[in-house]
This record gives structure tokens, C-alpha cells and sequence, in this order.
């Protein structure tokens, strides 16, 4: 998952659920939108970068633990970027994950809370580990 998360979501959505819209072509395609999207998120990044003492002060009144600061930090940031009112992202059920990944000068992400959360993930391990998160997969 560290290496790239979003390239095995194609690849197994392709192979596995039967997106034959998914050829080779279209996803280096979206391959290069992923790209776009991660610049323009470096440029937001540059520009709203979340308050630390607001996101202790966030954490501290939901929670007794006192994570690294700059990965929170991070995370709200990417919160920020990916929020539905900056109409850059917009929630859509059953949405596949090449919805998602759309070029954001141009066009609105599209994609359910299984696209985001893996956008999430390949933007956060861009900086950091993804173990970090410890997250953990369900049956």
C-alpha cells in the first residue's frame, strides 16, 4: 500500500470487478490525473495549511491522545482539500474509483467513501507511512 495504493485499486478493480472500461490506455490516463491531483493538492498544501494549535485543541476535545502533530496536521489538511464546499469533491454512492480520479483543474472528483478514503491514504503516504494510521482491513 505504501508504494502506490491508487495503482493497485485500478488494477484490482480492473482485474477483479470486471471494469472493462479500465484497458491499459485509460488507466495511465487516470494514472496521470492521480498526478494532477497530487499537485494541486501540494499547492493547496502550500497555501492552508491546517492551524497546529487549533487541530491539538480539535483532537484534545474529542480524544485523550496526543498524536504527532505535523501527521494531524496533514490529515486536516487533506480534510480541508477534499471537502465536499470547496466543490472540488462532491459524494456520490457506488461511485467507481475512476470517477475519483479526475483531473481537478478541469472537472469535479467523484467517488463514495471508499474512493476517498483511499485517496486519502495515497495522499497521507506521499509524506508518511501508511502504517501510521493503523489501519485495519474488515471482513
Amino acid at each position: 500500500m505504501q508504494d502506490n495504493i491508487a495503482v493497485i485499486n485500478l488494477w484490482t478493480e480492473y482485474r477483479y470487478k470486471g471494469y472493462v472500461y479500465l484497458k491499459k490506455s485509460e488507466r495511465k490516463r487516470l494514472y496521470k490525473n492521480l498526478e494532477s491531483i497530487a499537485k494541486d493538492f501540494e499547492a493547496f498544501k502550500t497555501t492552508h495549511r491546517a492551524d497546529d494549535e487549533q487541530t491539538r485543541k480539535k483532537i484534545a476535545d474529542i480524544s485523550i491522545a496526543q498524536p504527532e502533530i505535523t501527521r494531524v496536521v496533514l490529515l486536516a489538511t487533506i480534510m480541508e482539500y477534499l471537502s465536499p464546499r470547496r466543490g472540488v469533491y462532491q459524494y456520490r454512492a457506488s461511485s467507481s474509483f475512476g470517477r475519483l480520479l479526475r483531473d481537478p483543474a478541469t472537472e469535479t472528483l467523484i467517488g463514495d467513501c471508499n474512493q476517498i478514503v483511499t485517496l486519502y491514504i495515497y495522499l497521507y503516504s506521499r509524506y508518511f507511512a501508511v502504517s501510521d494510521l493503523k489501519l485495519r482491513l474488515l471482513p
